[in-house]
């Protein structure tokens, strides 16, 4: 599978590079200090756990084990060597093959010796190496897909949507980590990346491009700028380029014309940035005179909020183009990488998984509403927020099934799409799509996988003056970078306008659900409960790090009722109640369409904010 989604993959990425000891590190445990310099905090916490268990937890683990092998310390090193999964959960471990095997024993060894767990080295080790923890995960994925379980196939798509066709747009040799995407009035493209230059680059020729069919040889790229501090956003406005940095938002000039930025001009740096490495300043999005952008919390190593915040840490900035002044129309949020305009005029921004958010979620505000929105982290602000009121996210995103790190949402207005979303996604990787409803004056929606195959995790989007879609790709150490696929990338979809047969929207109805689909089923399949599996959940937010699906239930429609085109069919569904996130599987097998066609997707996720059945 051409996918990070799927639990089956091969480790083919570039290992990351860990330095040796430093001698300037405080005195202590060579193994900690070993622990330090990798990437372990990326992903463990000493006490608490995020993507992997806290390190007090691996020691009470291994702590006292007696009935198996004789090196628990050699068997853990080799764990960390070779990575794998199935012993903590799905989450994957990073393979470490640069690391020699004396310093991973020392590694383990201290992460033995925290308090409640520490045992002598020669405590046996449970019989579940890194083989065994591959074959039994292997063995719950197939048990999790298999037909007799469910229908619908669980999996990612396999590559990129059919009604697009893909290219690659950066020279052999150009790899950009991009932080930002846009476009100058002469077809040029500009993007910031996130590389230790702080570059801004400017990519020519995309016109001869299209026109010729090439694949790389007429495109030209240009550093135009340098030393900027984590450029995560960038927008033109006027064929002037603006780019968002950490501390603040930059406007580059060019001052004698020769395509180089002679001179960074501050318009604004209101807003509150520390050395915490967590801080960075997402965007960038503009309307009517305003660039919007999000600005991240200060977390701990391995993930947890920092209990020092700063008090305009977690919002949405608006920063007037004309004096830089600045408000904060949202706040309450983690880690927002990506916001941009969609449905309805609104202020779309993407959030990920931590505590306080048991999933990841895309969220909407009006920007120039008379109030700042809450969106619910205590992160900052802790008990002073508690009791505001929360504005709902528009979709959840369960955690590992649809999302993992989503990144920028963008409008989908092409074919039978129009008016949707598209959503990007770094960890998880692809694109997914989302139908957006208002109800009750509430927003709520549905999320479908809609495309993967790229050569990156997706970072940023925009749309091109040649009506293409294109795409910027990034990646890092830790759990920031989809599994396979590099840690950059620039590539393209264009619209080839061949129908795709699909799940197209799926409504709150009084009855139940209603699903619209891109082209009519074949009459006489799905006429019963059978084709569809239905499952609902609600989440808690809390103080810990994500979080599990509450009060998960398995659903059965009472009656299954097809429109006369076929293209819609309502699931009558008495349970369904606001509050809680509804997953729909089709059976493949049985759902076809006039010509034939079997399913893109056979899922879909849908957070139910008001309605359901009456």
């Amino acid at each position: 599978r051409d996918s990070g989604e799927t639990r089956l993959r091969l480790w083919l990425r570039d290992p990351p590079t860990v330095p040796p000891p430093d001698p300037e590190l405080p005195q202590g445990p060579p193994g900690r200090a070993l622990v330090e310099q990798a990437d372990c905090l990326v992903c463990h916490g000493i006490e608490r756990g995020t993507t992997g268990p806290a390190f007090r937890d691996v020691s009470a683990r291994y702590a006292g084990i007696d009935d198996a092998g004789p090196d628990r310390v050699g068997d853990l090193a080799t764990r960390i060597i070779d990575g794998g999964r199935g012993v903590w959960g799905d989450a994957a471990m990073t393979p470490h093959p640069e690391l020699e095997r004396a310093d991973a024993r020392l590694m383990v060894e201290w992460i033995l010796s925290l308090e409640g767990g520490a045992a002598p080295e020669s405590a046996p080790l449970p019989s579940r190496g890194f083989f065994s923890g591959w074959g039994e995960a292997i063995s719950g994925w197939l048990r999790e897909r298999s037909p007799r379980n469910a229908p619908g196939d669980g999996l990612p798509v396999p590559g990129v949507h059919p009604s697009f066709d893909l290219d690659t747009v950066r020279p052999e040799g150009f790899a950009p980590r991009v932080g930002g995407l846009d476009f100058l009035a002469d077809g040029s493209l500009v993007l910031a990346s996130w590389d230790p230059h702080g570059g801004v680059y400017r990519v020519e020729g995309l016109s001869e491009l299209a026109e010729e069919g090439e694949a790389q040889a007429p495109l030209r790229v240009t550093r135009i700028a340098a030393g900027l501090a984590e450029p995560l956003g960038l927008r033109v406005v006027d064929d002037e380029i603006y780019v968002l940095q950490k501390p603040e938002l930059t406007r580059l000039i060019d001052l004698d014309d020769d395509g180089i930025i002679d001179e960074y001009r501050c318009v604004s740096q209101d807003w509150t940035a520390t050395a915490n490495f967590h801080e960075f300043a997402f965007g960038l999005a503009y309307r009517d005179g305003a660039f919007y952008g999000a600005l991240a919390t200060a977390i701990l190593p391995g993930g947890a909020s920092s209990p020092d915040q700063a008090s305009d840490r977690g919002r949405v900035v608006r920063i007037a183009r004309d004096d830089g002044r600045v408000s904060f129309p949202a706040h309450g949020l983690r880690t927002p990488n990506g916001l941009g305009f969609g449905p309805g005029g609104r202020l779309y921004v993407s959030d990920n998984q931590g505590d306080w958010l048991p999933s990841s979620k895309l969220l909407a505000l009006d920007p120039d509403g008379s109030r700042s929105v809450f969106f619910g982290s205590r992160a900052v602000g802790g008990e002073a927020v508690a009791g505001l009121p929360v504005t709902p996210p528009v979709v959840w995103l369960p955690q590992g099934e649809i999302g993992n790190s989503p990144s920028q949402p963008v409008a989908l207005d092409v074919g039978p799409y129009r008016g949707q979303l598209l959503l990007a996604d770094v960890t998880h990787g692809g694109l997914k799509r989302i139908f957006v409803e208002e109800r009750e004056g509430v927003l709520q929606g549905a999320v479908f996988r809609f495309s993967q195959g790229f050569e990156a995790g997706v970072n940023r989007l925009a749309w091109g003056p040649d009506g293409r879609l294109y795409l910027g790709g990034i990646g890092s150490d830790g759990n920031w970078g989809q599994v396979d696929k590099q840690r950059f990338g620039l590539e393209r979809l264009s619209w080839n306008g061949r129908a795709t047969f699909e799940m197209l929207a799926v409504r709150a109805d009084d009855a139940g659900l209603e699903i619209e689909f891109t082209e009519p089923v074949a009459a006489g399949v799905a006429d019963g409960a059978g084709a569809f599996e239905v499952e609902d959940w609600r989440y808690e937010p809390t103080a810990e790090y994500g979080g599990p699906k509450l009060d998960l239930r398995s659903l059965v429609p009472t009656e299954v009722g097809w429109s006369a085109d076929r293209r819609k069919v309502v699931l009558a569904l008495s349970e369904l109640t606001p509050g809680r996130v509804v997953h729909l599987r089709l059976d493949r097998g049985e759902l076809r369409s006039e010509d034939g066609d079997a399913l893109w997707s056979t899922e879909a996720w849908v957070t139910l904010n008001a309605g359901g059945a009456r």
